[in-house]
């Protein structure tokens, strides 16, 4: 089973990725996890905005590499979760997802949360402007389907939703 896990910045992505890893574990389904941020292009061939990297689009990520690691990590896993701001903006990538969840947050969450974010130093505002309006225009996806969950990521994620979506 491949699983997609979406949403803004500071949304939760990473956090129901490890739940739903020790879940599965616990379930004696072995379990991996990719981060999207782990297949970033080098970046000299990231596009730059205002003299920063750009890491909030799609051109950053090297979806080939996304998709062929998915691809191998189902021979040798149960379960491979996909996490990123972008898991659903390559349609080769995206194709490949039996179930696909979606952290929705608002903009006040999202920028109360990033303010207390400091693994990337002090963001300049211009610069949380543009991750939020990239959020909105690469990372909120078309929600259509039956194998979509939209959780609420401004209030704490009830696990147990979250497992009987994915059974």
């Amino acid at each position: 089973m491949v699983i997609g896990i979406g949403g803004a910045s500071r949304a939760g992505k990473t956090t129901l990725a490890e739940r739903l890893k020790q879940y599965f574990q616990q379930e004696g389904k072995p379990t991996t996890i990719l981060h999207q941020d782990e297949f970033v292009f080098p970046i000299e061939q990231i596009p730059r905005i205002n003299d920063l990297v750009d890491w909030e689009c799609p051109a950053s990520i090297d979806f080939r590499k996304l998709r062929q690691a998915i691809e191998e990590r189902l021979g040798r896993f149960r379960v491979v979760l996909v996490e990123g701001l972008l898991a659903f903006a390559d349609p080769a990538v995206d194709e490949l997802y039996d179930k696909k969840i979606f952290l929705d947050i608002d903009e006040a969450t999202f920028r109360e949360r990033k303010a207390s974010d400091r693994r990337w130093g002090m963001e300049p505002t211009w610069y949380v402007d543009h991750i939020w309006n990239s959020y909105c225009k690469y990372g909120r996806p078309a929600v259509e389907g039956h194998d979509w969950l939209v959780l609420n990521a401004a209030v704490p994620i009830d696990l147990a939703e979250v497992i009987r979506f994915l059974r």
